[in-house]
């Protein structure tokens, strides 16, 4: 047996070599794996909620004034994120629309509410505002 086939022998089977080998793939994973918090996140959703309240309160004449019910649907769907300075954002839409049903006089109202984007950015740290 050569000195050459000892070393081919001997690196073959030295785990901490075959670990090492590793190494490059694990770091660029791990590299990658830190840039994924800067990959937006999608999202959405539907809500709907039905409320009846029944009567609570009294007129003048002692009689139950009549519940009302609430219909409320609301959806949401956007994405947001954050970028590399510390500032998140969330571009989406948030809307709610709510129907009040008076039964025993048969009439309604109805509110719609909406919500289009936001964003924050976070307050530089004391240290670099004194320079």
């Amino acid at each position: 047996m050569s000195l050459e086939d000892c070393i081919e022998i001997a690196l073959h089977h030295n785990l901490d070599i075959q670990i090492k080998r590793f190494n490059p793939e694990l770091s660029r994973f791990t590299l990658e794996g830190a840039y994924g918090a800067y990959d937006p996140s999608l999202y959405g959703g539907a809500e709907h909620d039905f409320k009846r309240q029944p009567a609570s309160s009294f007129d003048e004449f002692g009689r139950p004034l009549p519940g009302v019910e609430l219909d409320t649907d609301s959806f949401n769907s956007g994405f947001s994120g954050t970028v590399a300075l510390g500032m998140t954002y969330n571009l989406g839409i948030n809307l709610s629309d709510q129907t009040t049903l008076h039964p025993d006089s048969g009439t309604n109202s109805e509110t719609f509410s909406g919500k289009l984007a936001s964003s924050t950015a976070p307050t530089a740290p004391q240290k670099f505002l004194d320079r």
